[in-house]
Formats: structure tokens, C-alpha cells, sequence
């Protein structure tokens, strides 16, 4: 996802989709810290969302970072084929 534009709501909501991606793929600190950084910019993306569904969709994402700050902090491996 790309967005031209990279301040107000829509840069706010890729900035956090990013940082939660790349907290998926982490562990430890790093993961803390992307959780960290996606936490700051939905709260970005709430403060300056101008319609209810700019502030659903910030509120979805914040849900999101809350089931990810949940879950275990690995991925799981997959056994190569062959």
C-alpha cells in the first residue's frame, strides 16, 4: 500500500500498518518498538480524522495492534518441502 500523499489521516494509517507488519515479523524490543510506533501514529490518525469513517478505521487499526500486542511475539516456521 502506497500512499502519494504522507501526512494527515492517510499517511498516519499507513505508517501504523507498516509498523504492525513489521512488529508481526519481529521479537523482543524491536517488536515493542514497532508496537510502539504503530500506537503513536493511530493516535495521529484519530486526532486528525475529519469523518466517522476515518475514525472507524483508526479504531479498527488500534484494535488490531492490541490483538497483535496479545499474541506471541514469533512466527511460525514452516517445514521446507522436499
Amino acid at each position: 500500500m502506497t500512499v502519494r500523499n504522507l501526512t494527515g489521516f492517510a499517511g498516519a494509517c499507513q505508517e501504523a500498518l507498516i509498523a504492525v507488519l513489521d512488529a508481526i515479523a519481529a521479537v523482543g524490543e524491536e517488536r515493542r518498538g514497532h508496537l510502539k510506533d504503530a500506537k503513536l501514529a493511530v493516535e495521529r490518525a484519530l486526532h486528525v480524522a475529519h469523518s466517522a469513517e476515518e475514525w472507524y478505521l483508526a479504531d479498527q487499526l488500534r484494535r488490531g495492534i492490541k490483538e497483535v500486542q496479545a499474541a506471541p511475539g514469533t512466527l511460525p516456521r514452516v517445514a521446507p518441502k522436499g
